[in-house]
């Protein structure tokens, strides 16, 4: 049955401190919150996120092969050490130690002996993720005789 509170009503309830009626208090918890308090929202989030993520972690520790001339190399400092930047004819990779997949160790000494305006057979992991300023992780590589790139060059 549905009582109709008049002023005097909300006046006496606040008086003994139950506080403001709300007739419709079985709705009121959840339907008017935000969407990004109700737990469906995050766990509707949560699971796209793992649906995409499975794929792409996947496809990230496949090695990807390529040819490509070495225009430029630098070394920067990051919080973790130093990263090992190289830029080619295709774009920007790094080298750093491969702990998984790959299993490299000796990072310092192959960019030590790597040599810019030379071709290399590249064989490397990830792509490039501007946002996150993530680059292909080169694995392998092994420098090509003939030295004509594939690519037109450095340009």
């Amino acid at each position: 049955m549905l009582r109709i509170h008049t002023l005097a009503t909300r006046e006496a309830y606040y008086a003994e401190g139950v506080g403001e009626i709300n007739l419709m208090s079985r709705y009121s918890s959840y339907y008017r919150r935000a969407w990004w308090e109700k737990p469906v929202t995050w766990i509707a989030i949560v699971g796209a996120l793992v649906v995409v993520s499975i794929p792409l972690a996947i496809d990230y520790q496949e090695f990807h092969y390529a040819t490509l001339e070495v225009c430029e190399k630098e070394r920067s400092a990051t919080s973790e050490g130093a990263e090992y930047r190289i830029y080619t004819d295709q774009g920007t990779f790094v080298m750093k130690d491969a702990w998984f997949a790959g299993r490299r160790f000796d990072t310092a000494d192959e960019y030590g002996s790597l040599q810019t305006d030379t071709v290399y057979e590249v064989t490397f992991k990830g792509w490039r993720v501007p946002i996150l300023s993530l680059f292909p992780n080169i694995v392998e590589l092994e420098k090509v005789p003939s030295g004509i790139s594939p690519n037109g060059g450095c340009g």
